[in-house]
C-alpha cells in the first residue's frame, strides 16, 4: 500500500512540475512573437522614415534650385 502511495505522490509531483514548464513555454513563444511584431514595425517605421527624409531633401533641392 506504501508503495503505491509513493507512485501517486511521484506521479503529482511529476505532473505538477510539467504545468508550469509548459505555462513557462507558452509565455515565452507569446514573448517571442511580440517582439518580432515589434522588430517588424520598427523596421517599417525605418522605412517610412526614410522615404519621406528622402521626399523631404528633394523638395528643398527642388526650391533652392527654383
Amino acid at each position: 500500500m506504501a508503495k503505491e502511495q509513493e507512485k501517486g505522490i511521484a506521479a503529482a509531483t511529476g505532473f505538477g512540475l510539467f504545468v508550469p514548464k509548459a505555462i513557462l513555454q507558452n509565455q515565452a513563444l507569446l514573448l517571442r512573437f511580440w517582439a518580432d511584431d515589434i522588430e517588424k514595425f520598427a523596421q517599417f517605421y525605418e522605412s517610412g522614415a526614410e522615404t519621406l527624409q528622402s521626399r523631404v531633401e528633394r523638395e528643398v533641392q527642388r526650391s533652392d534650385a527654383a
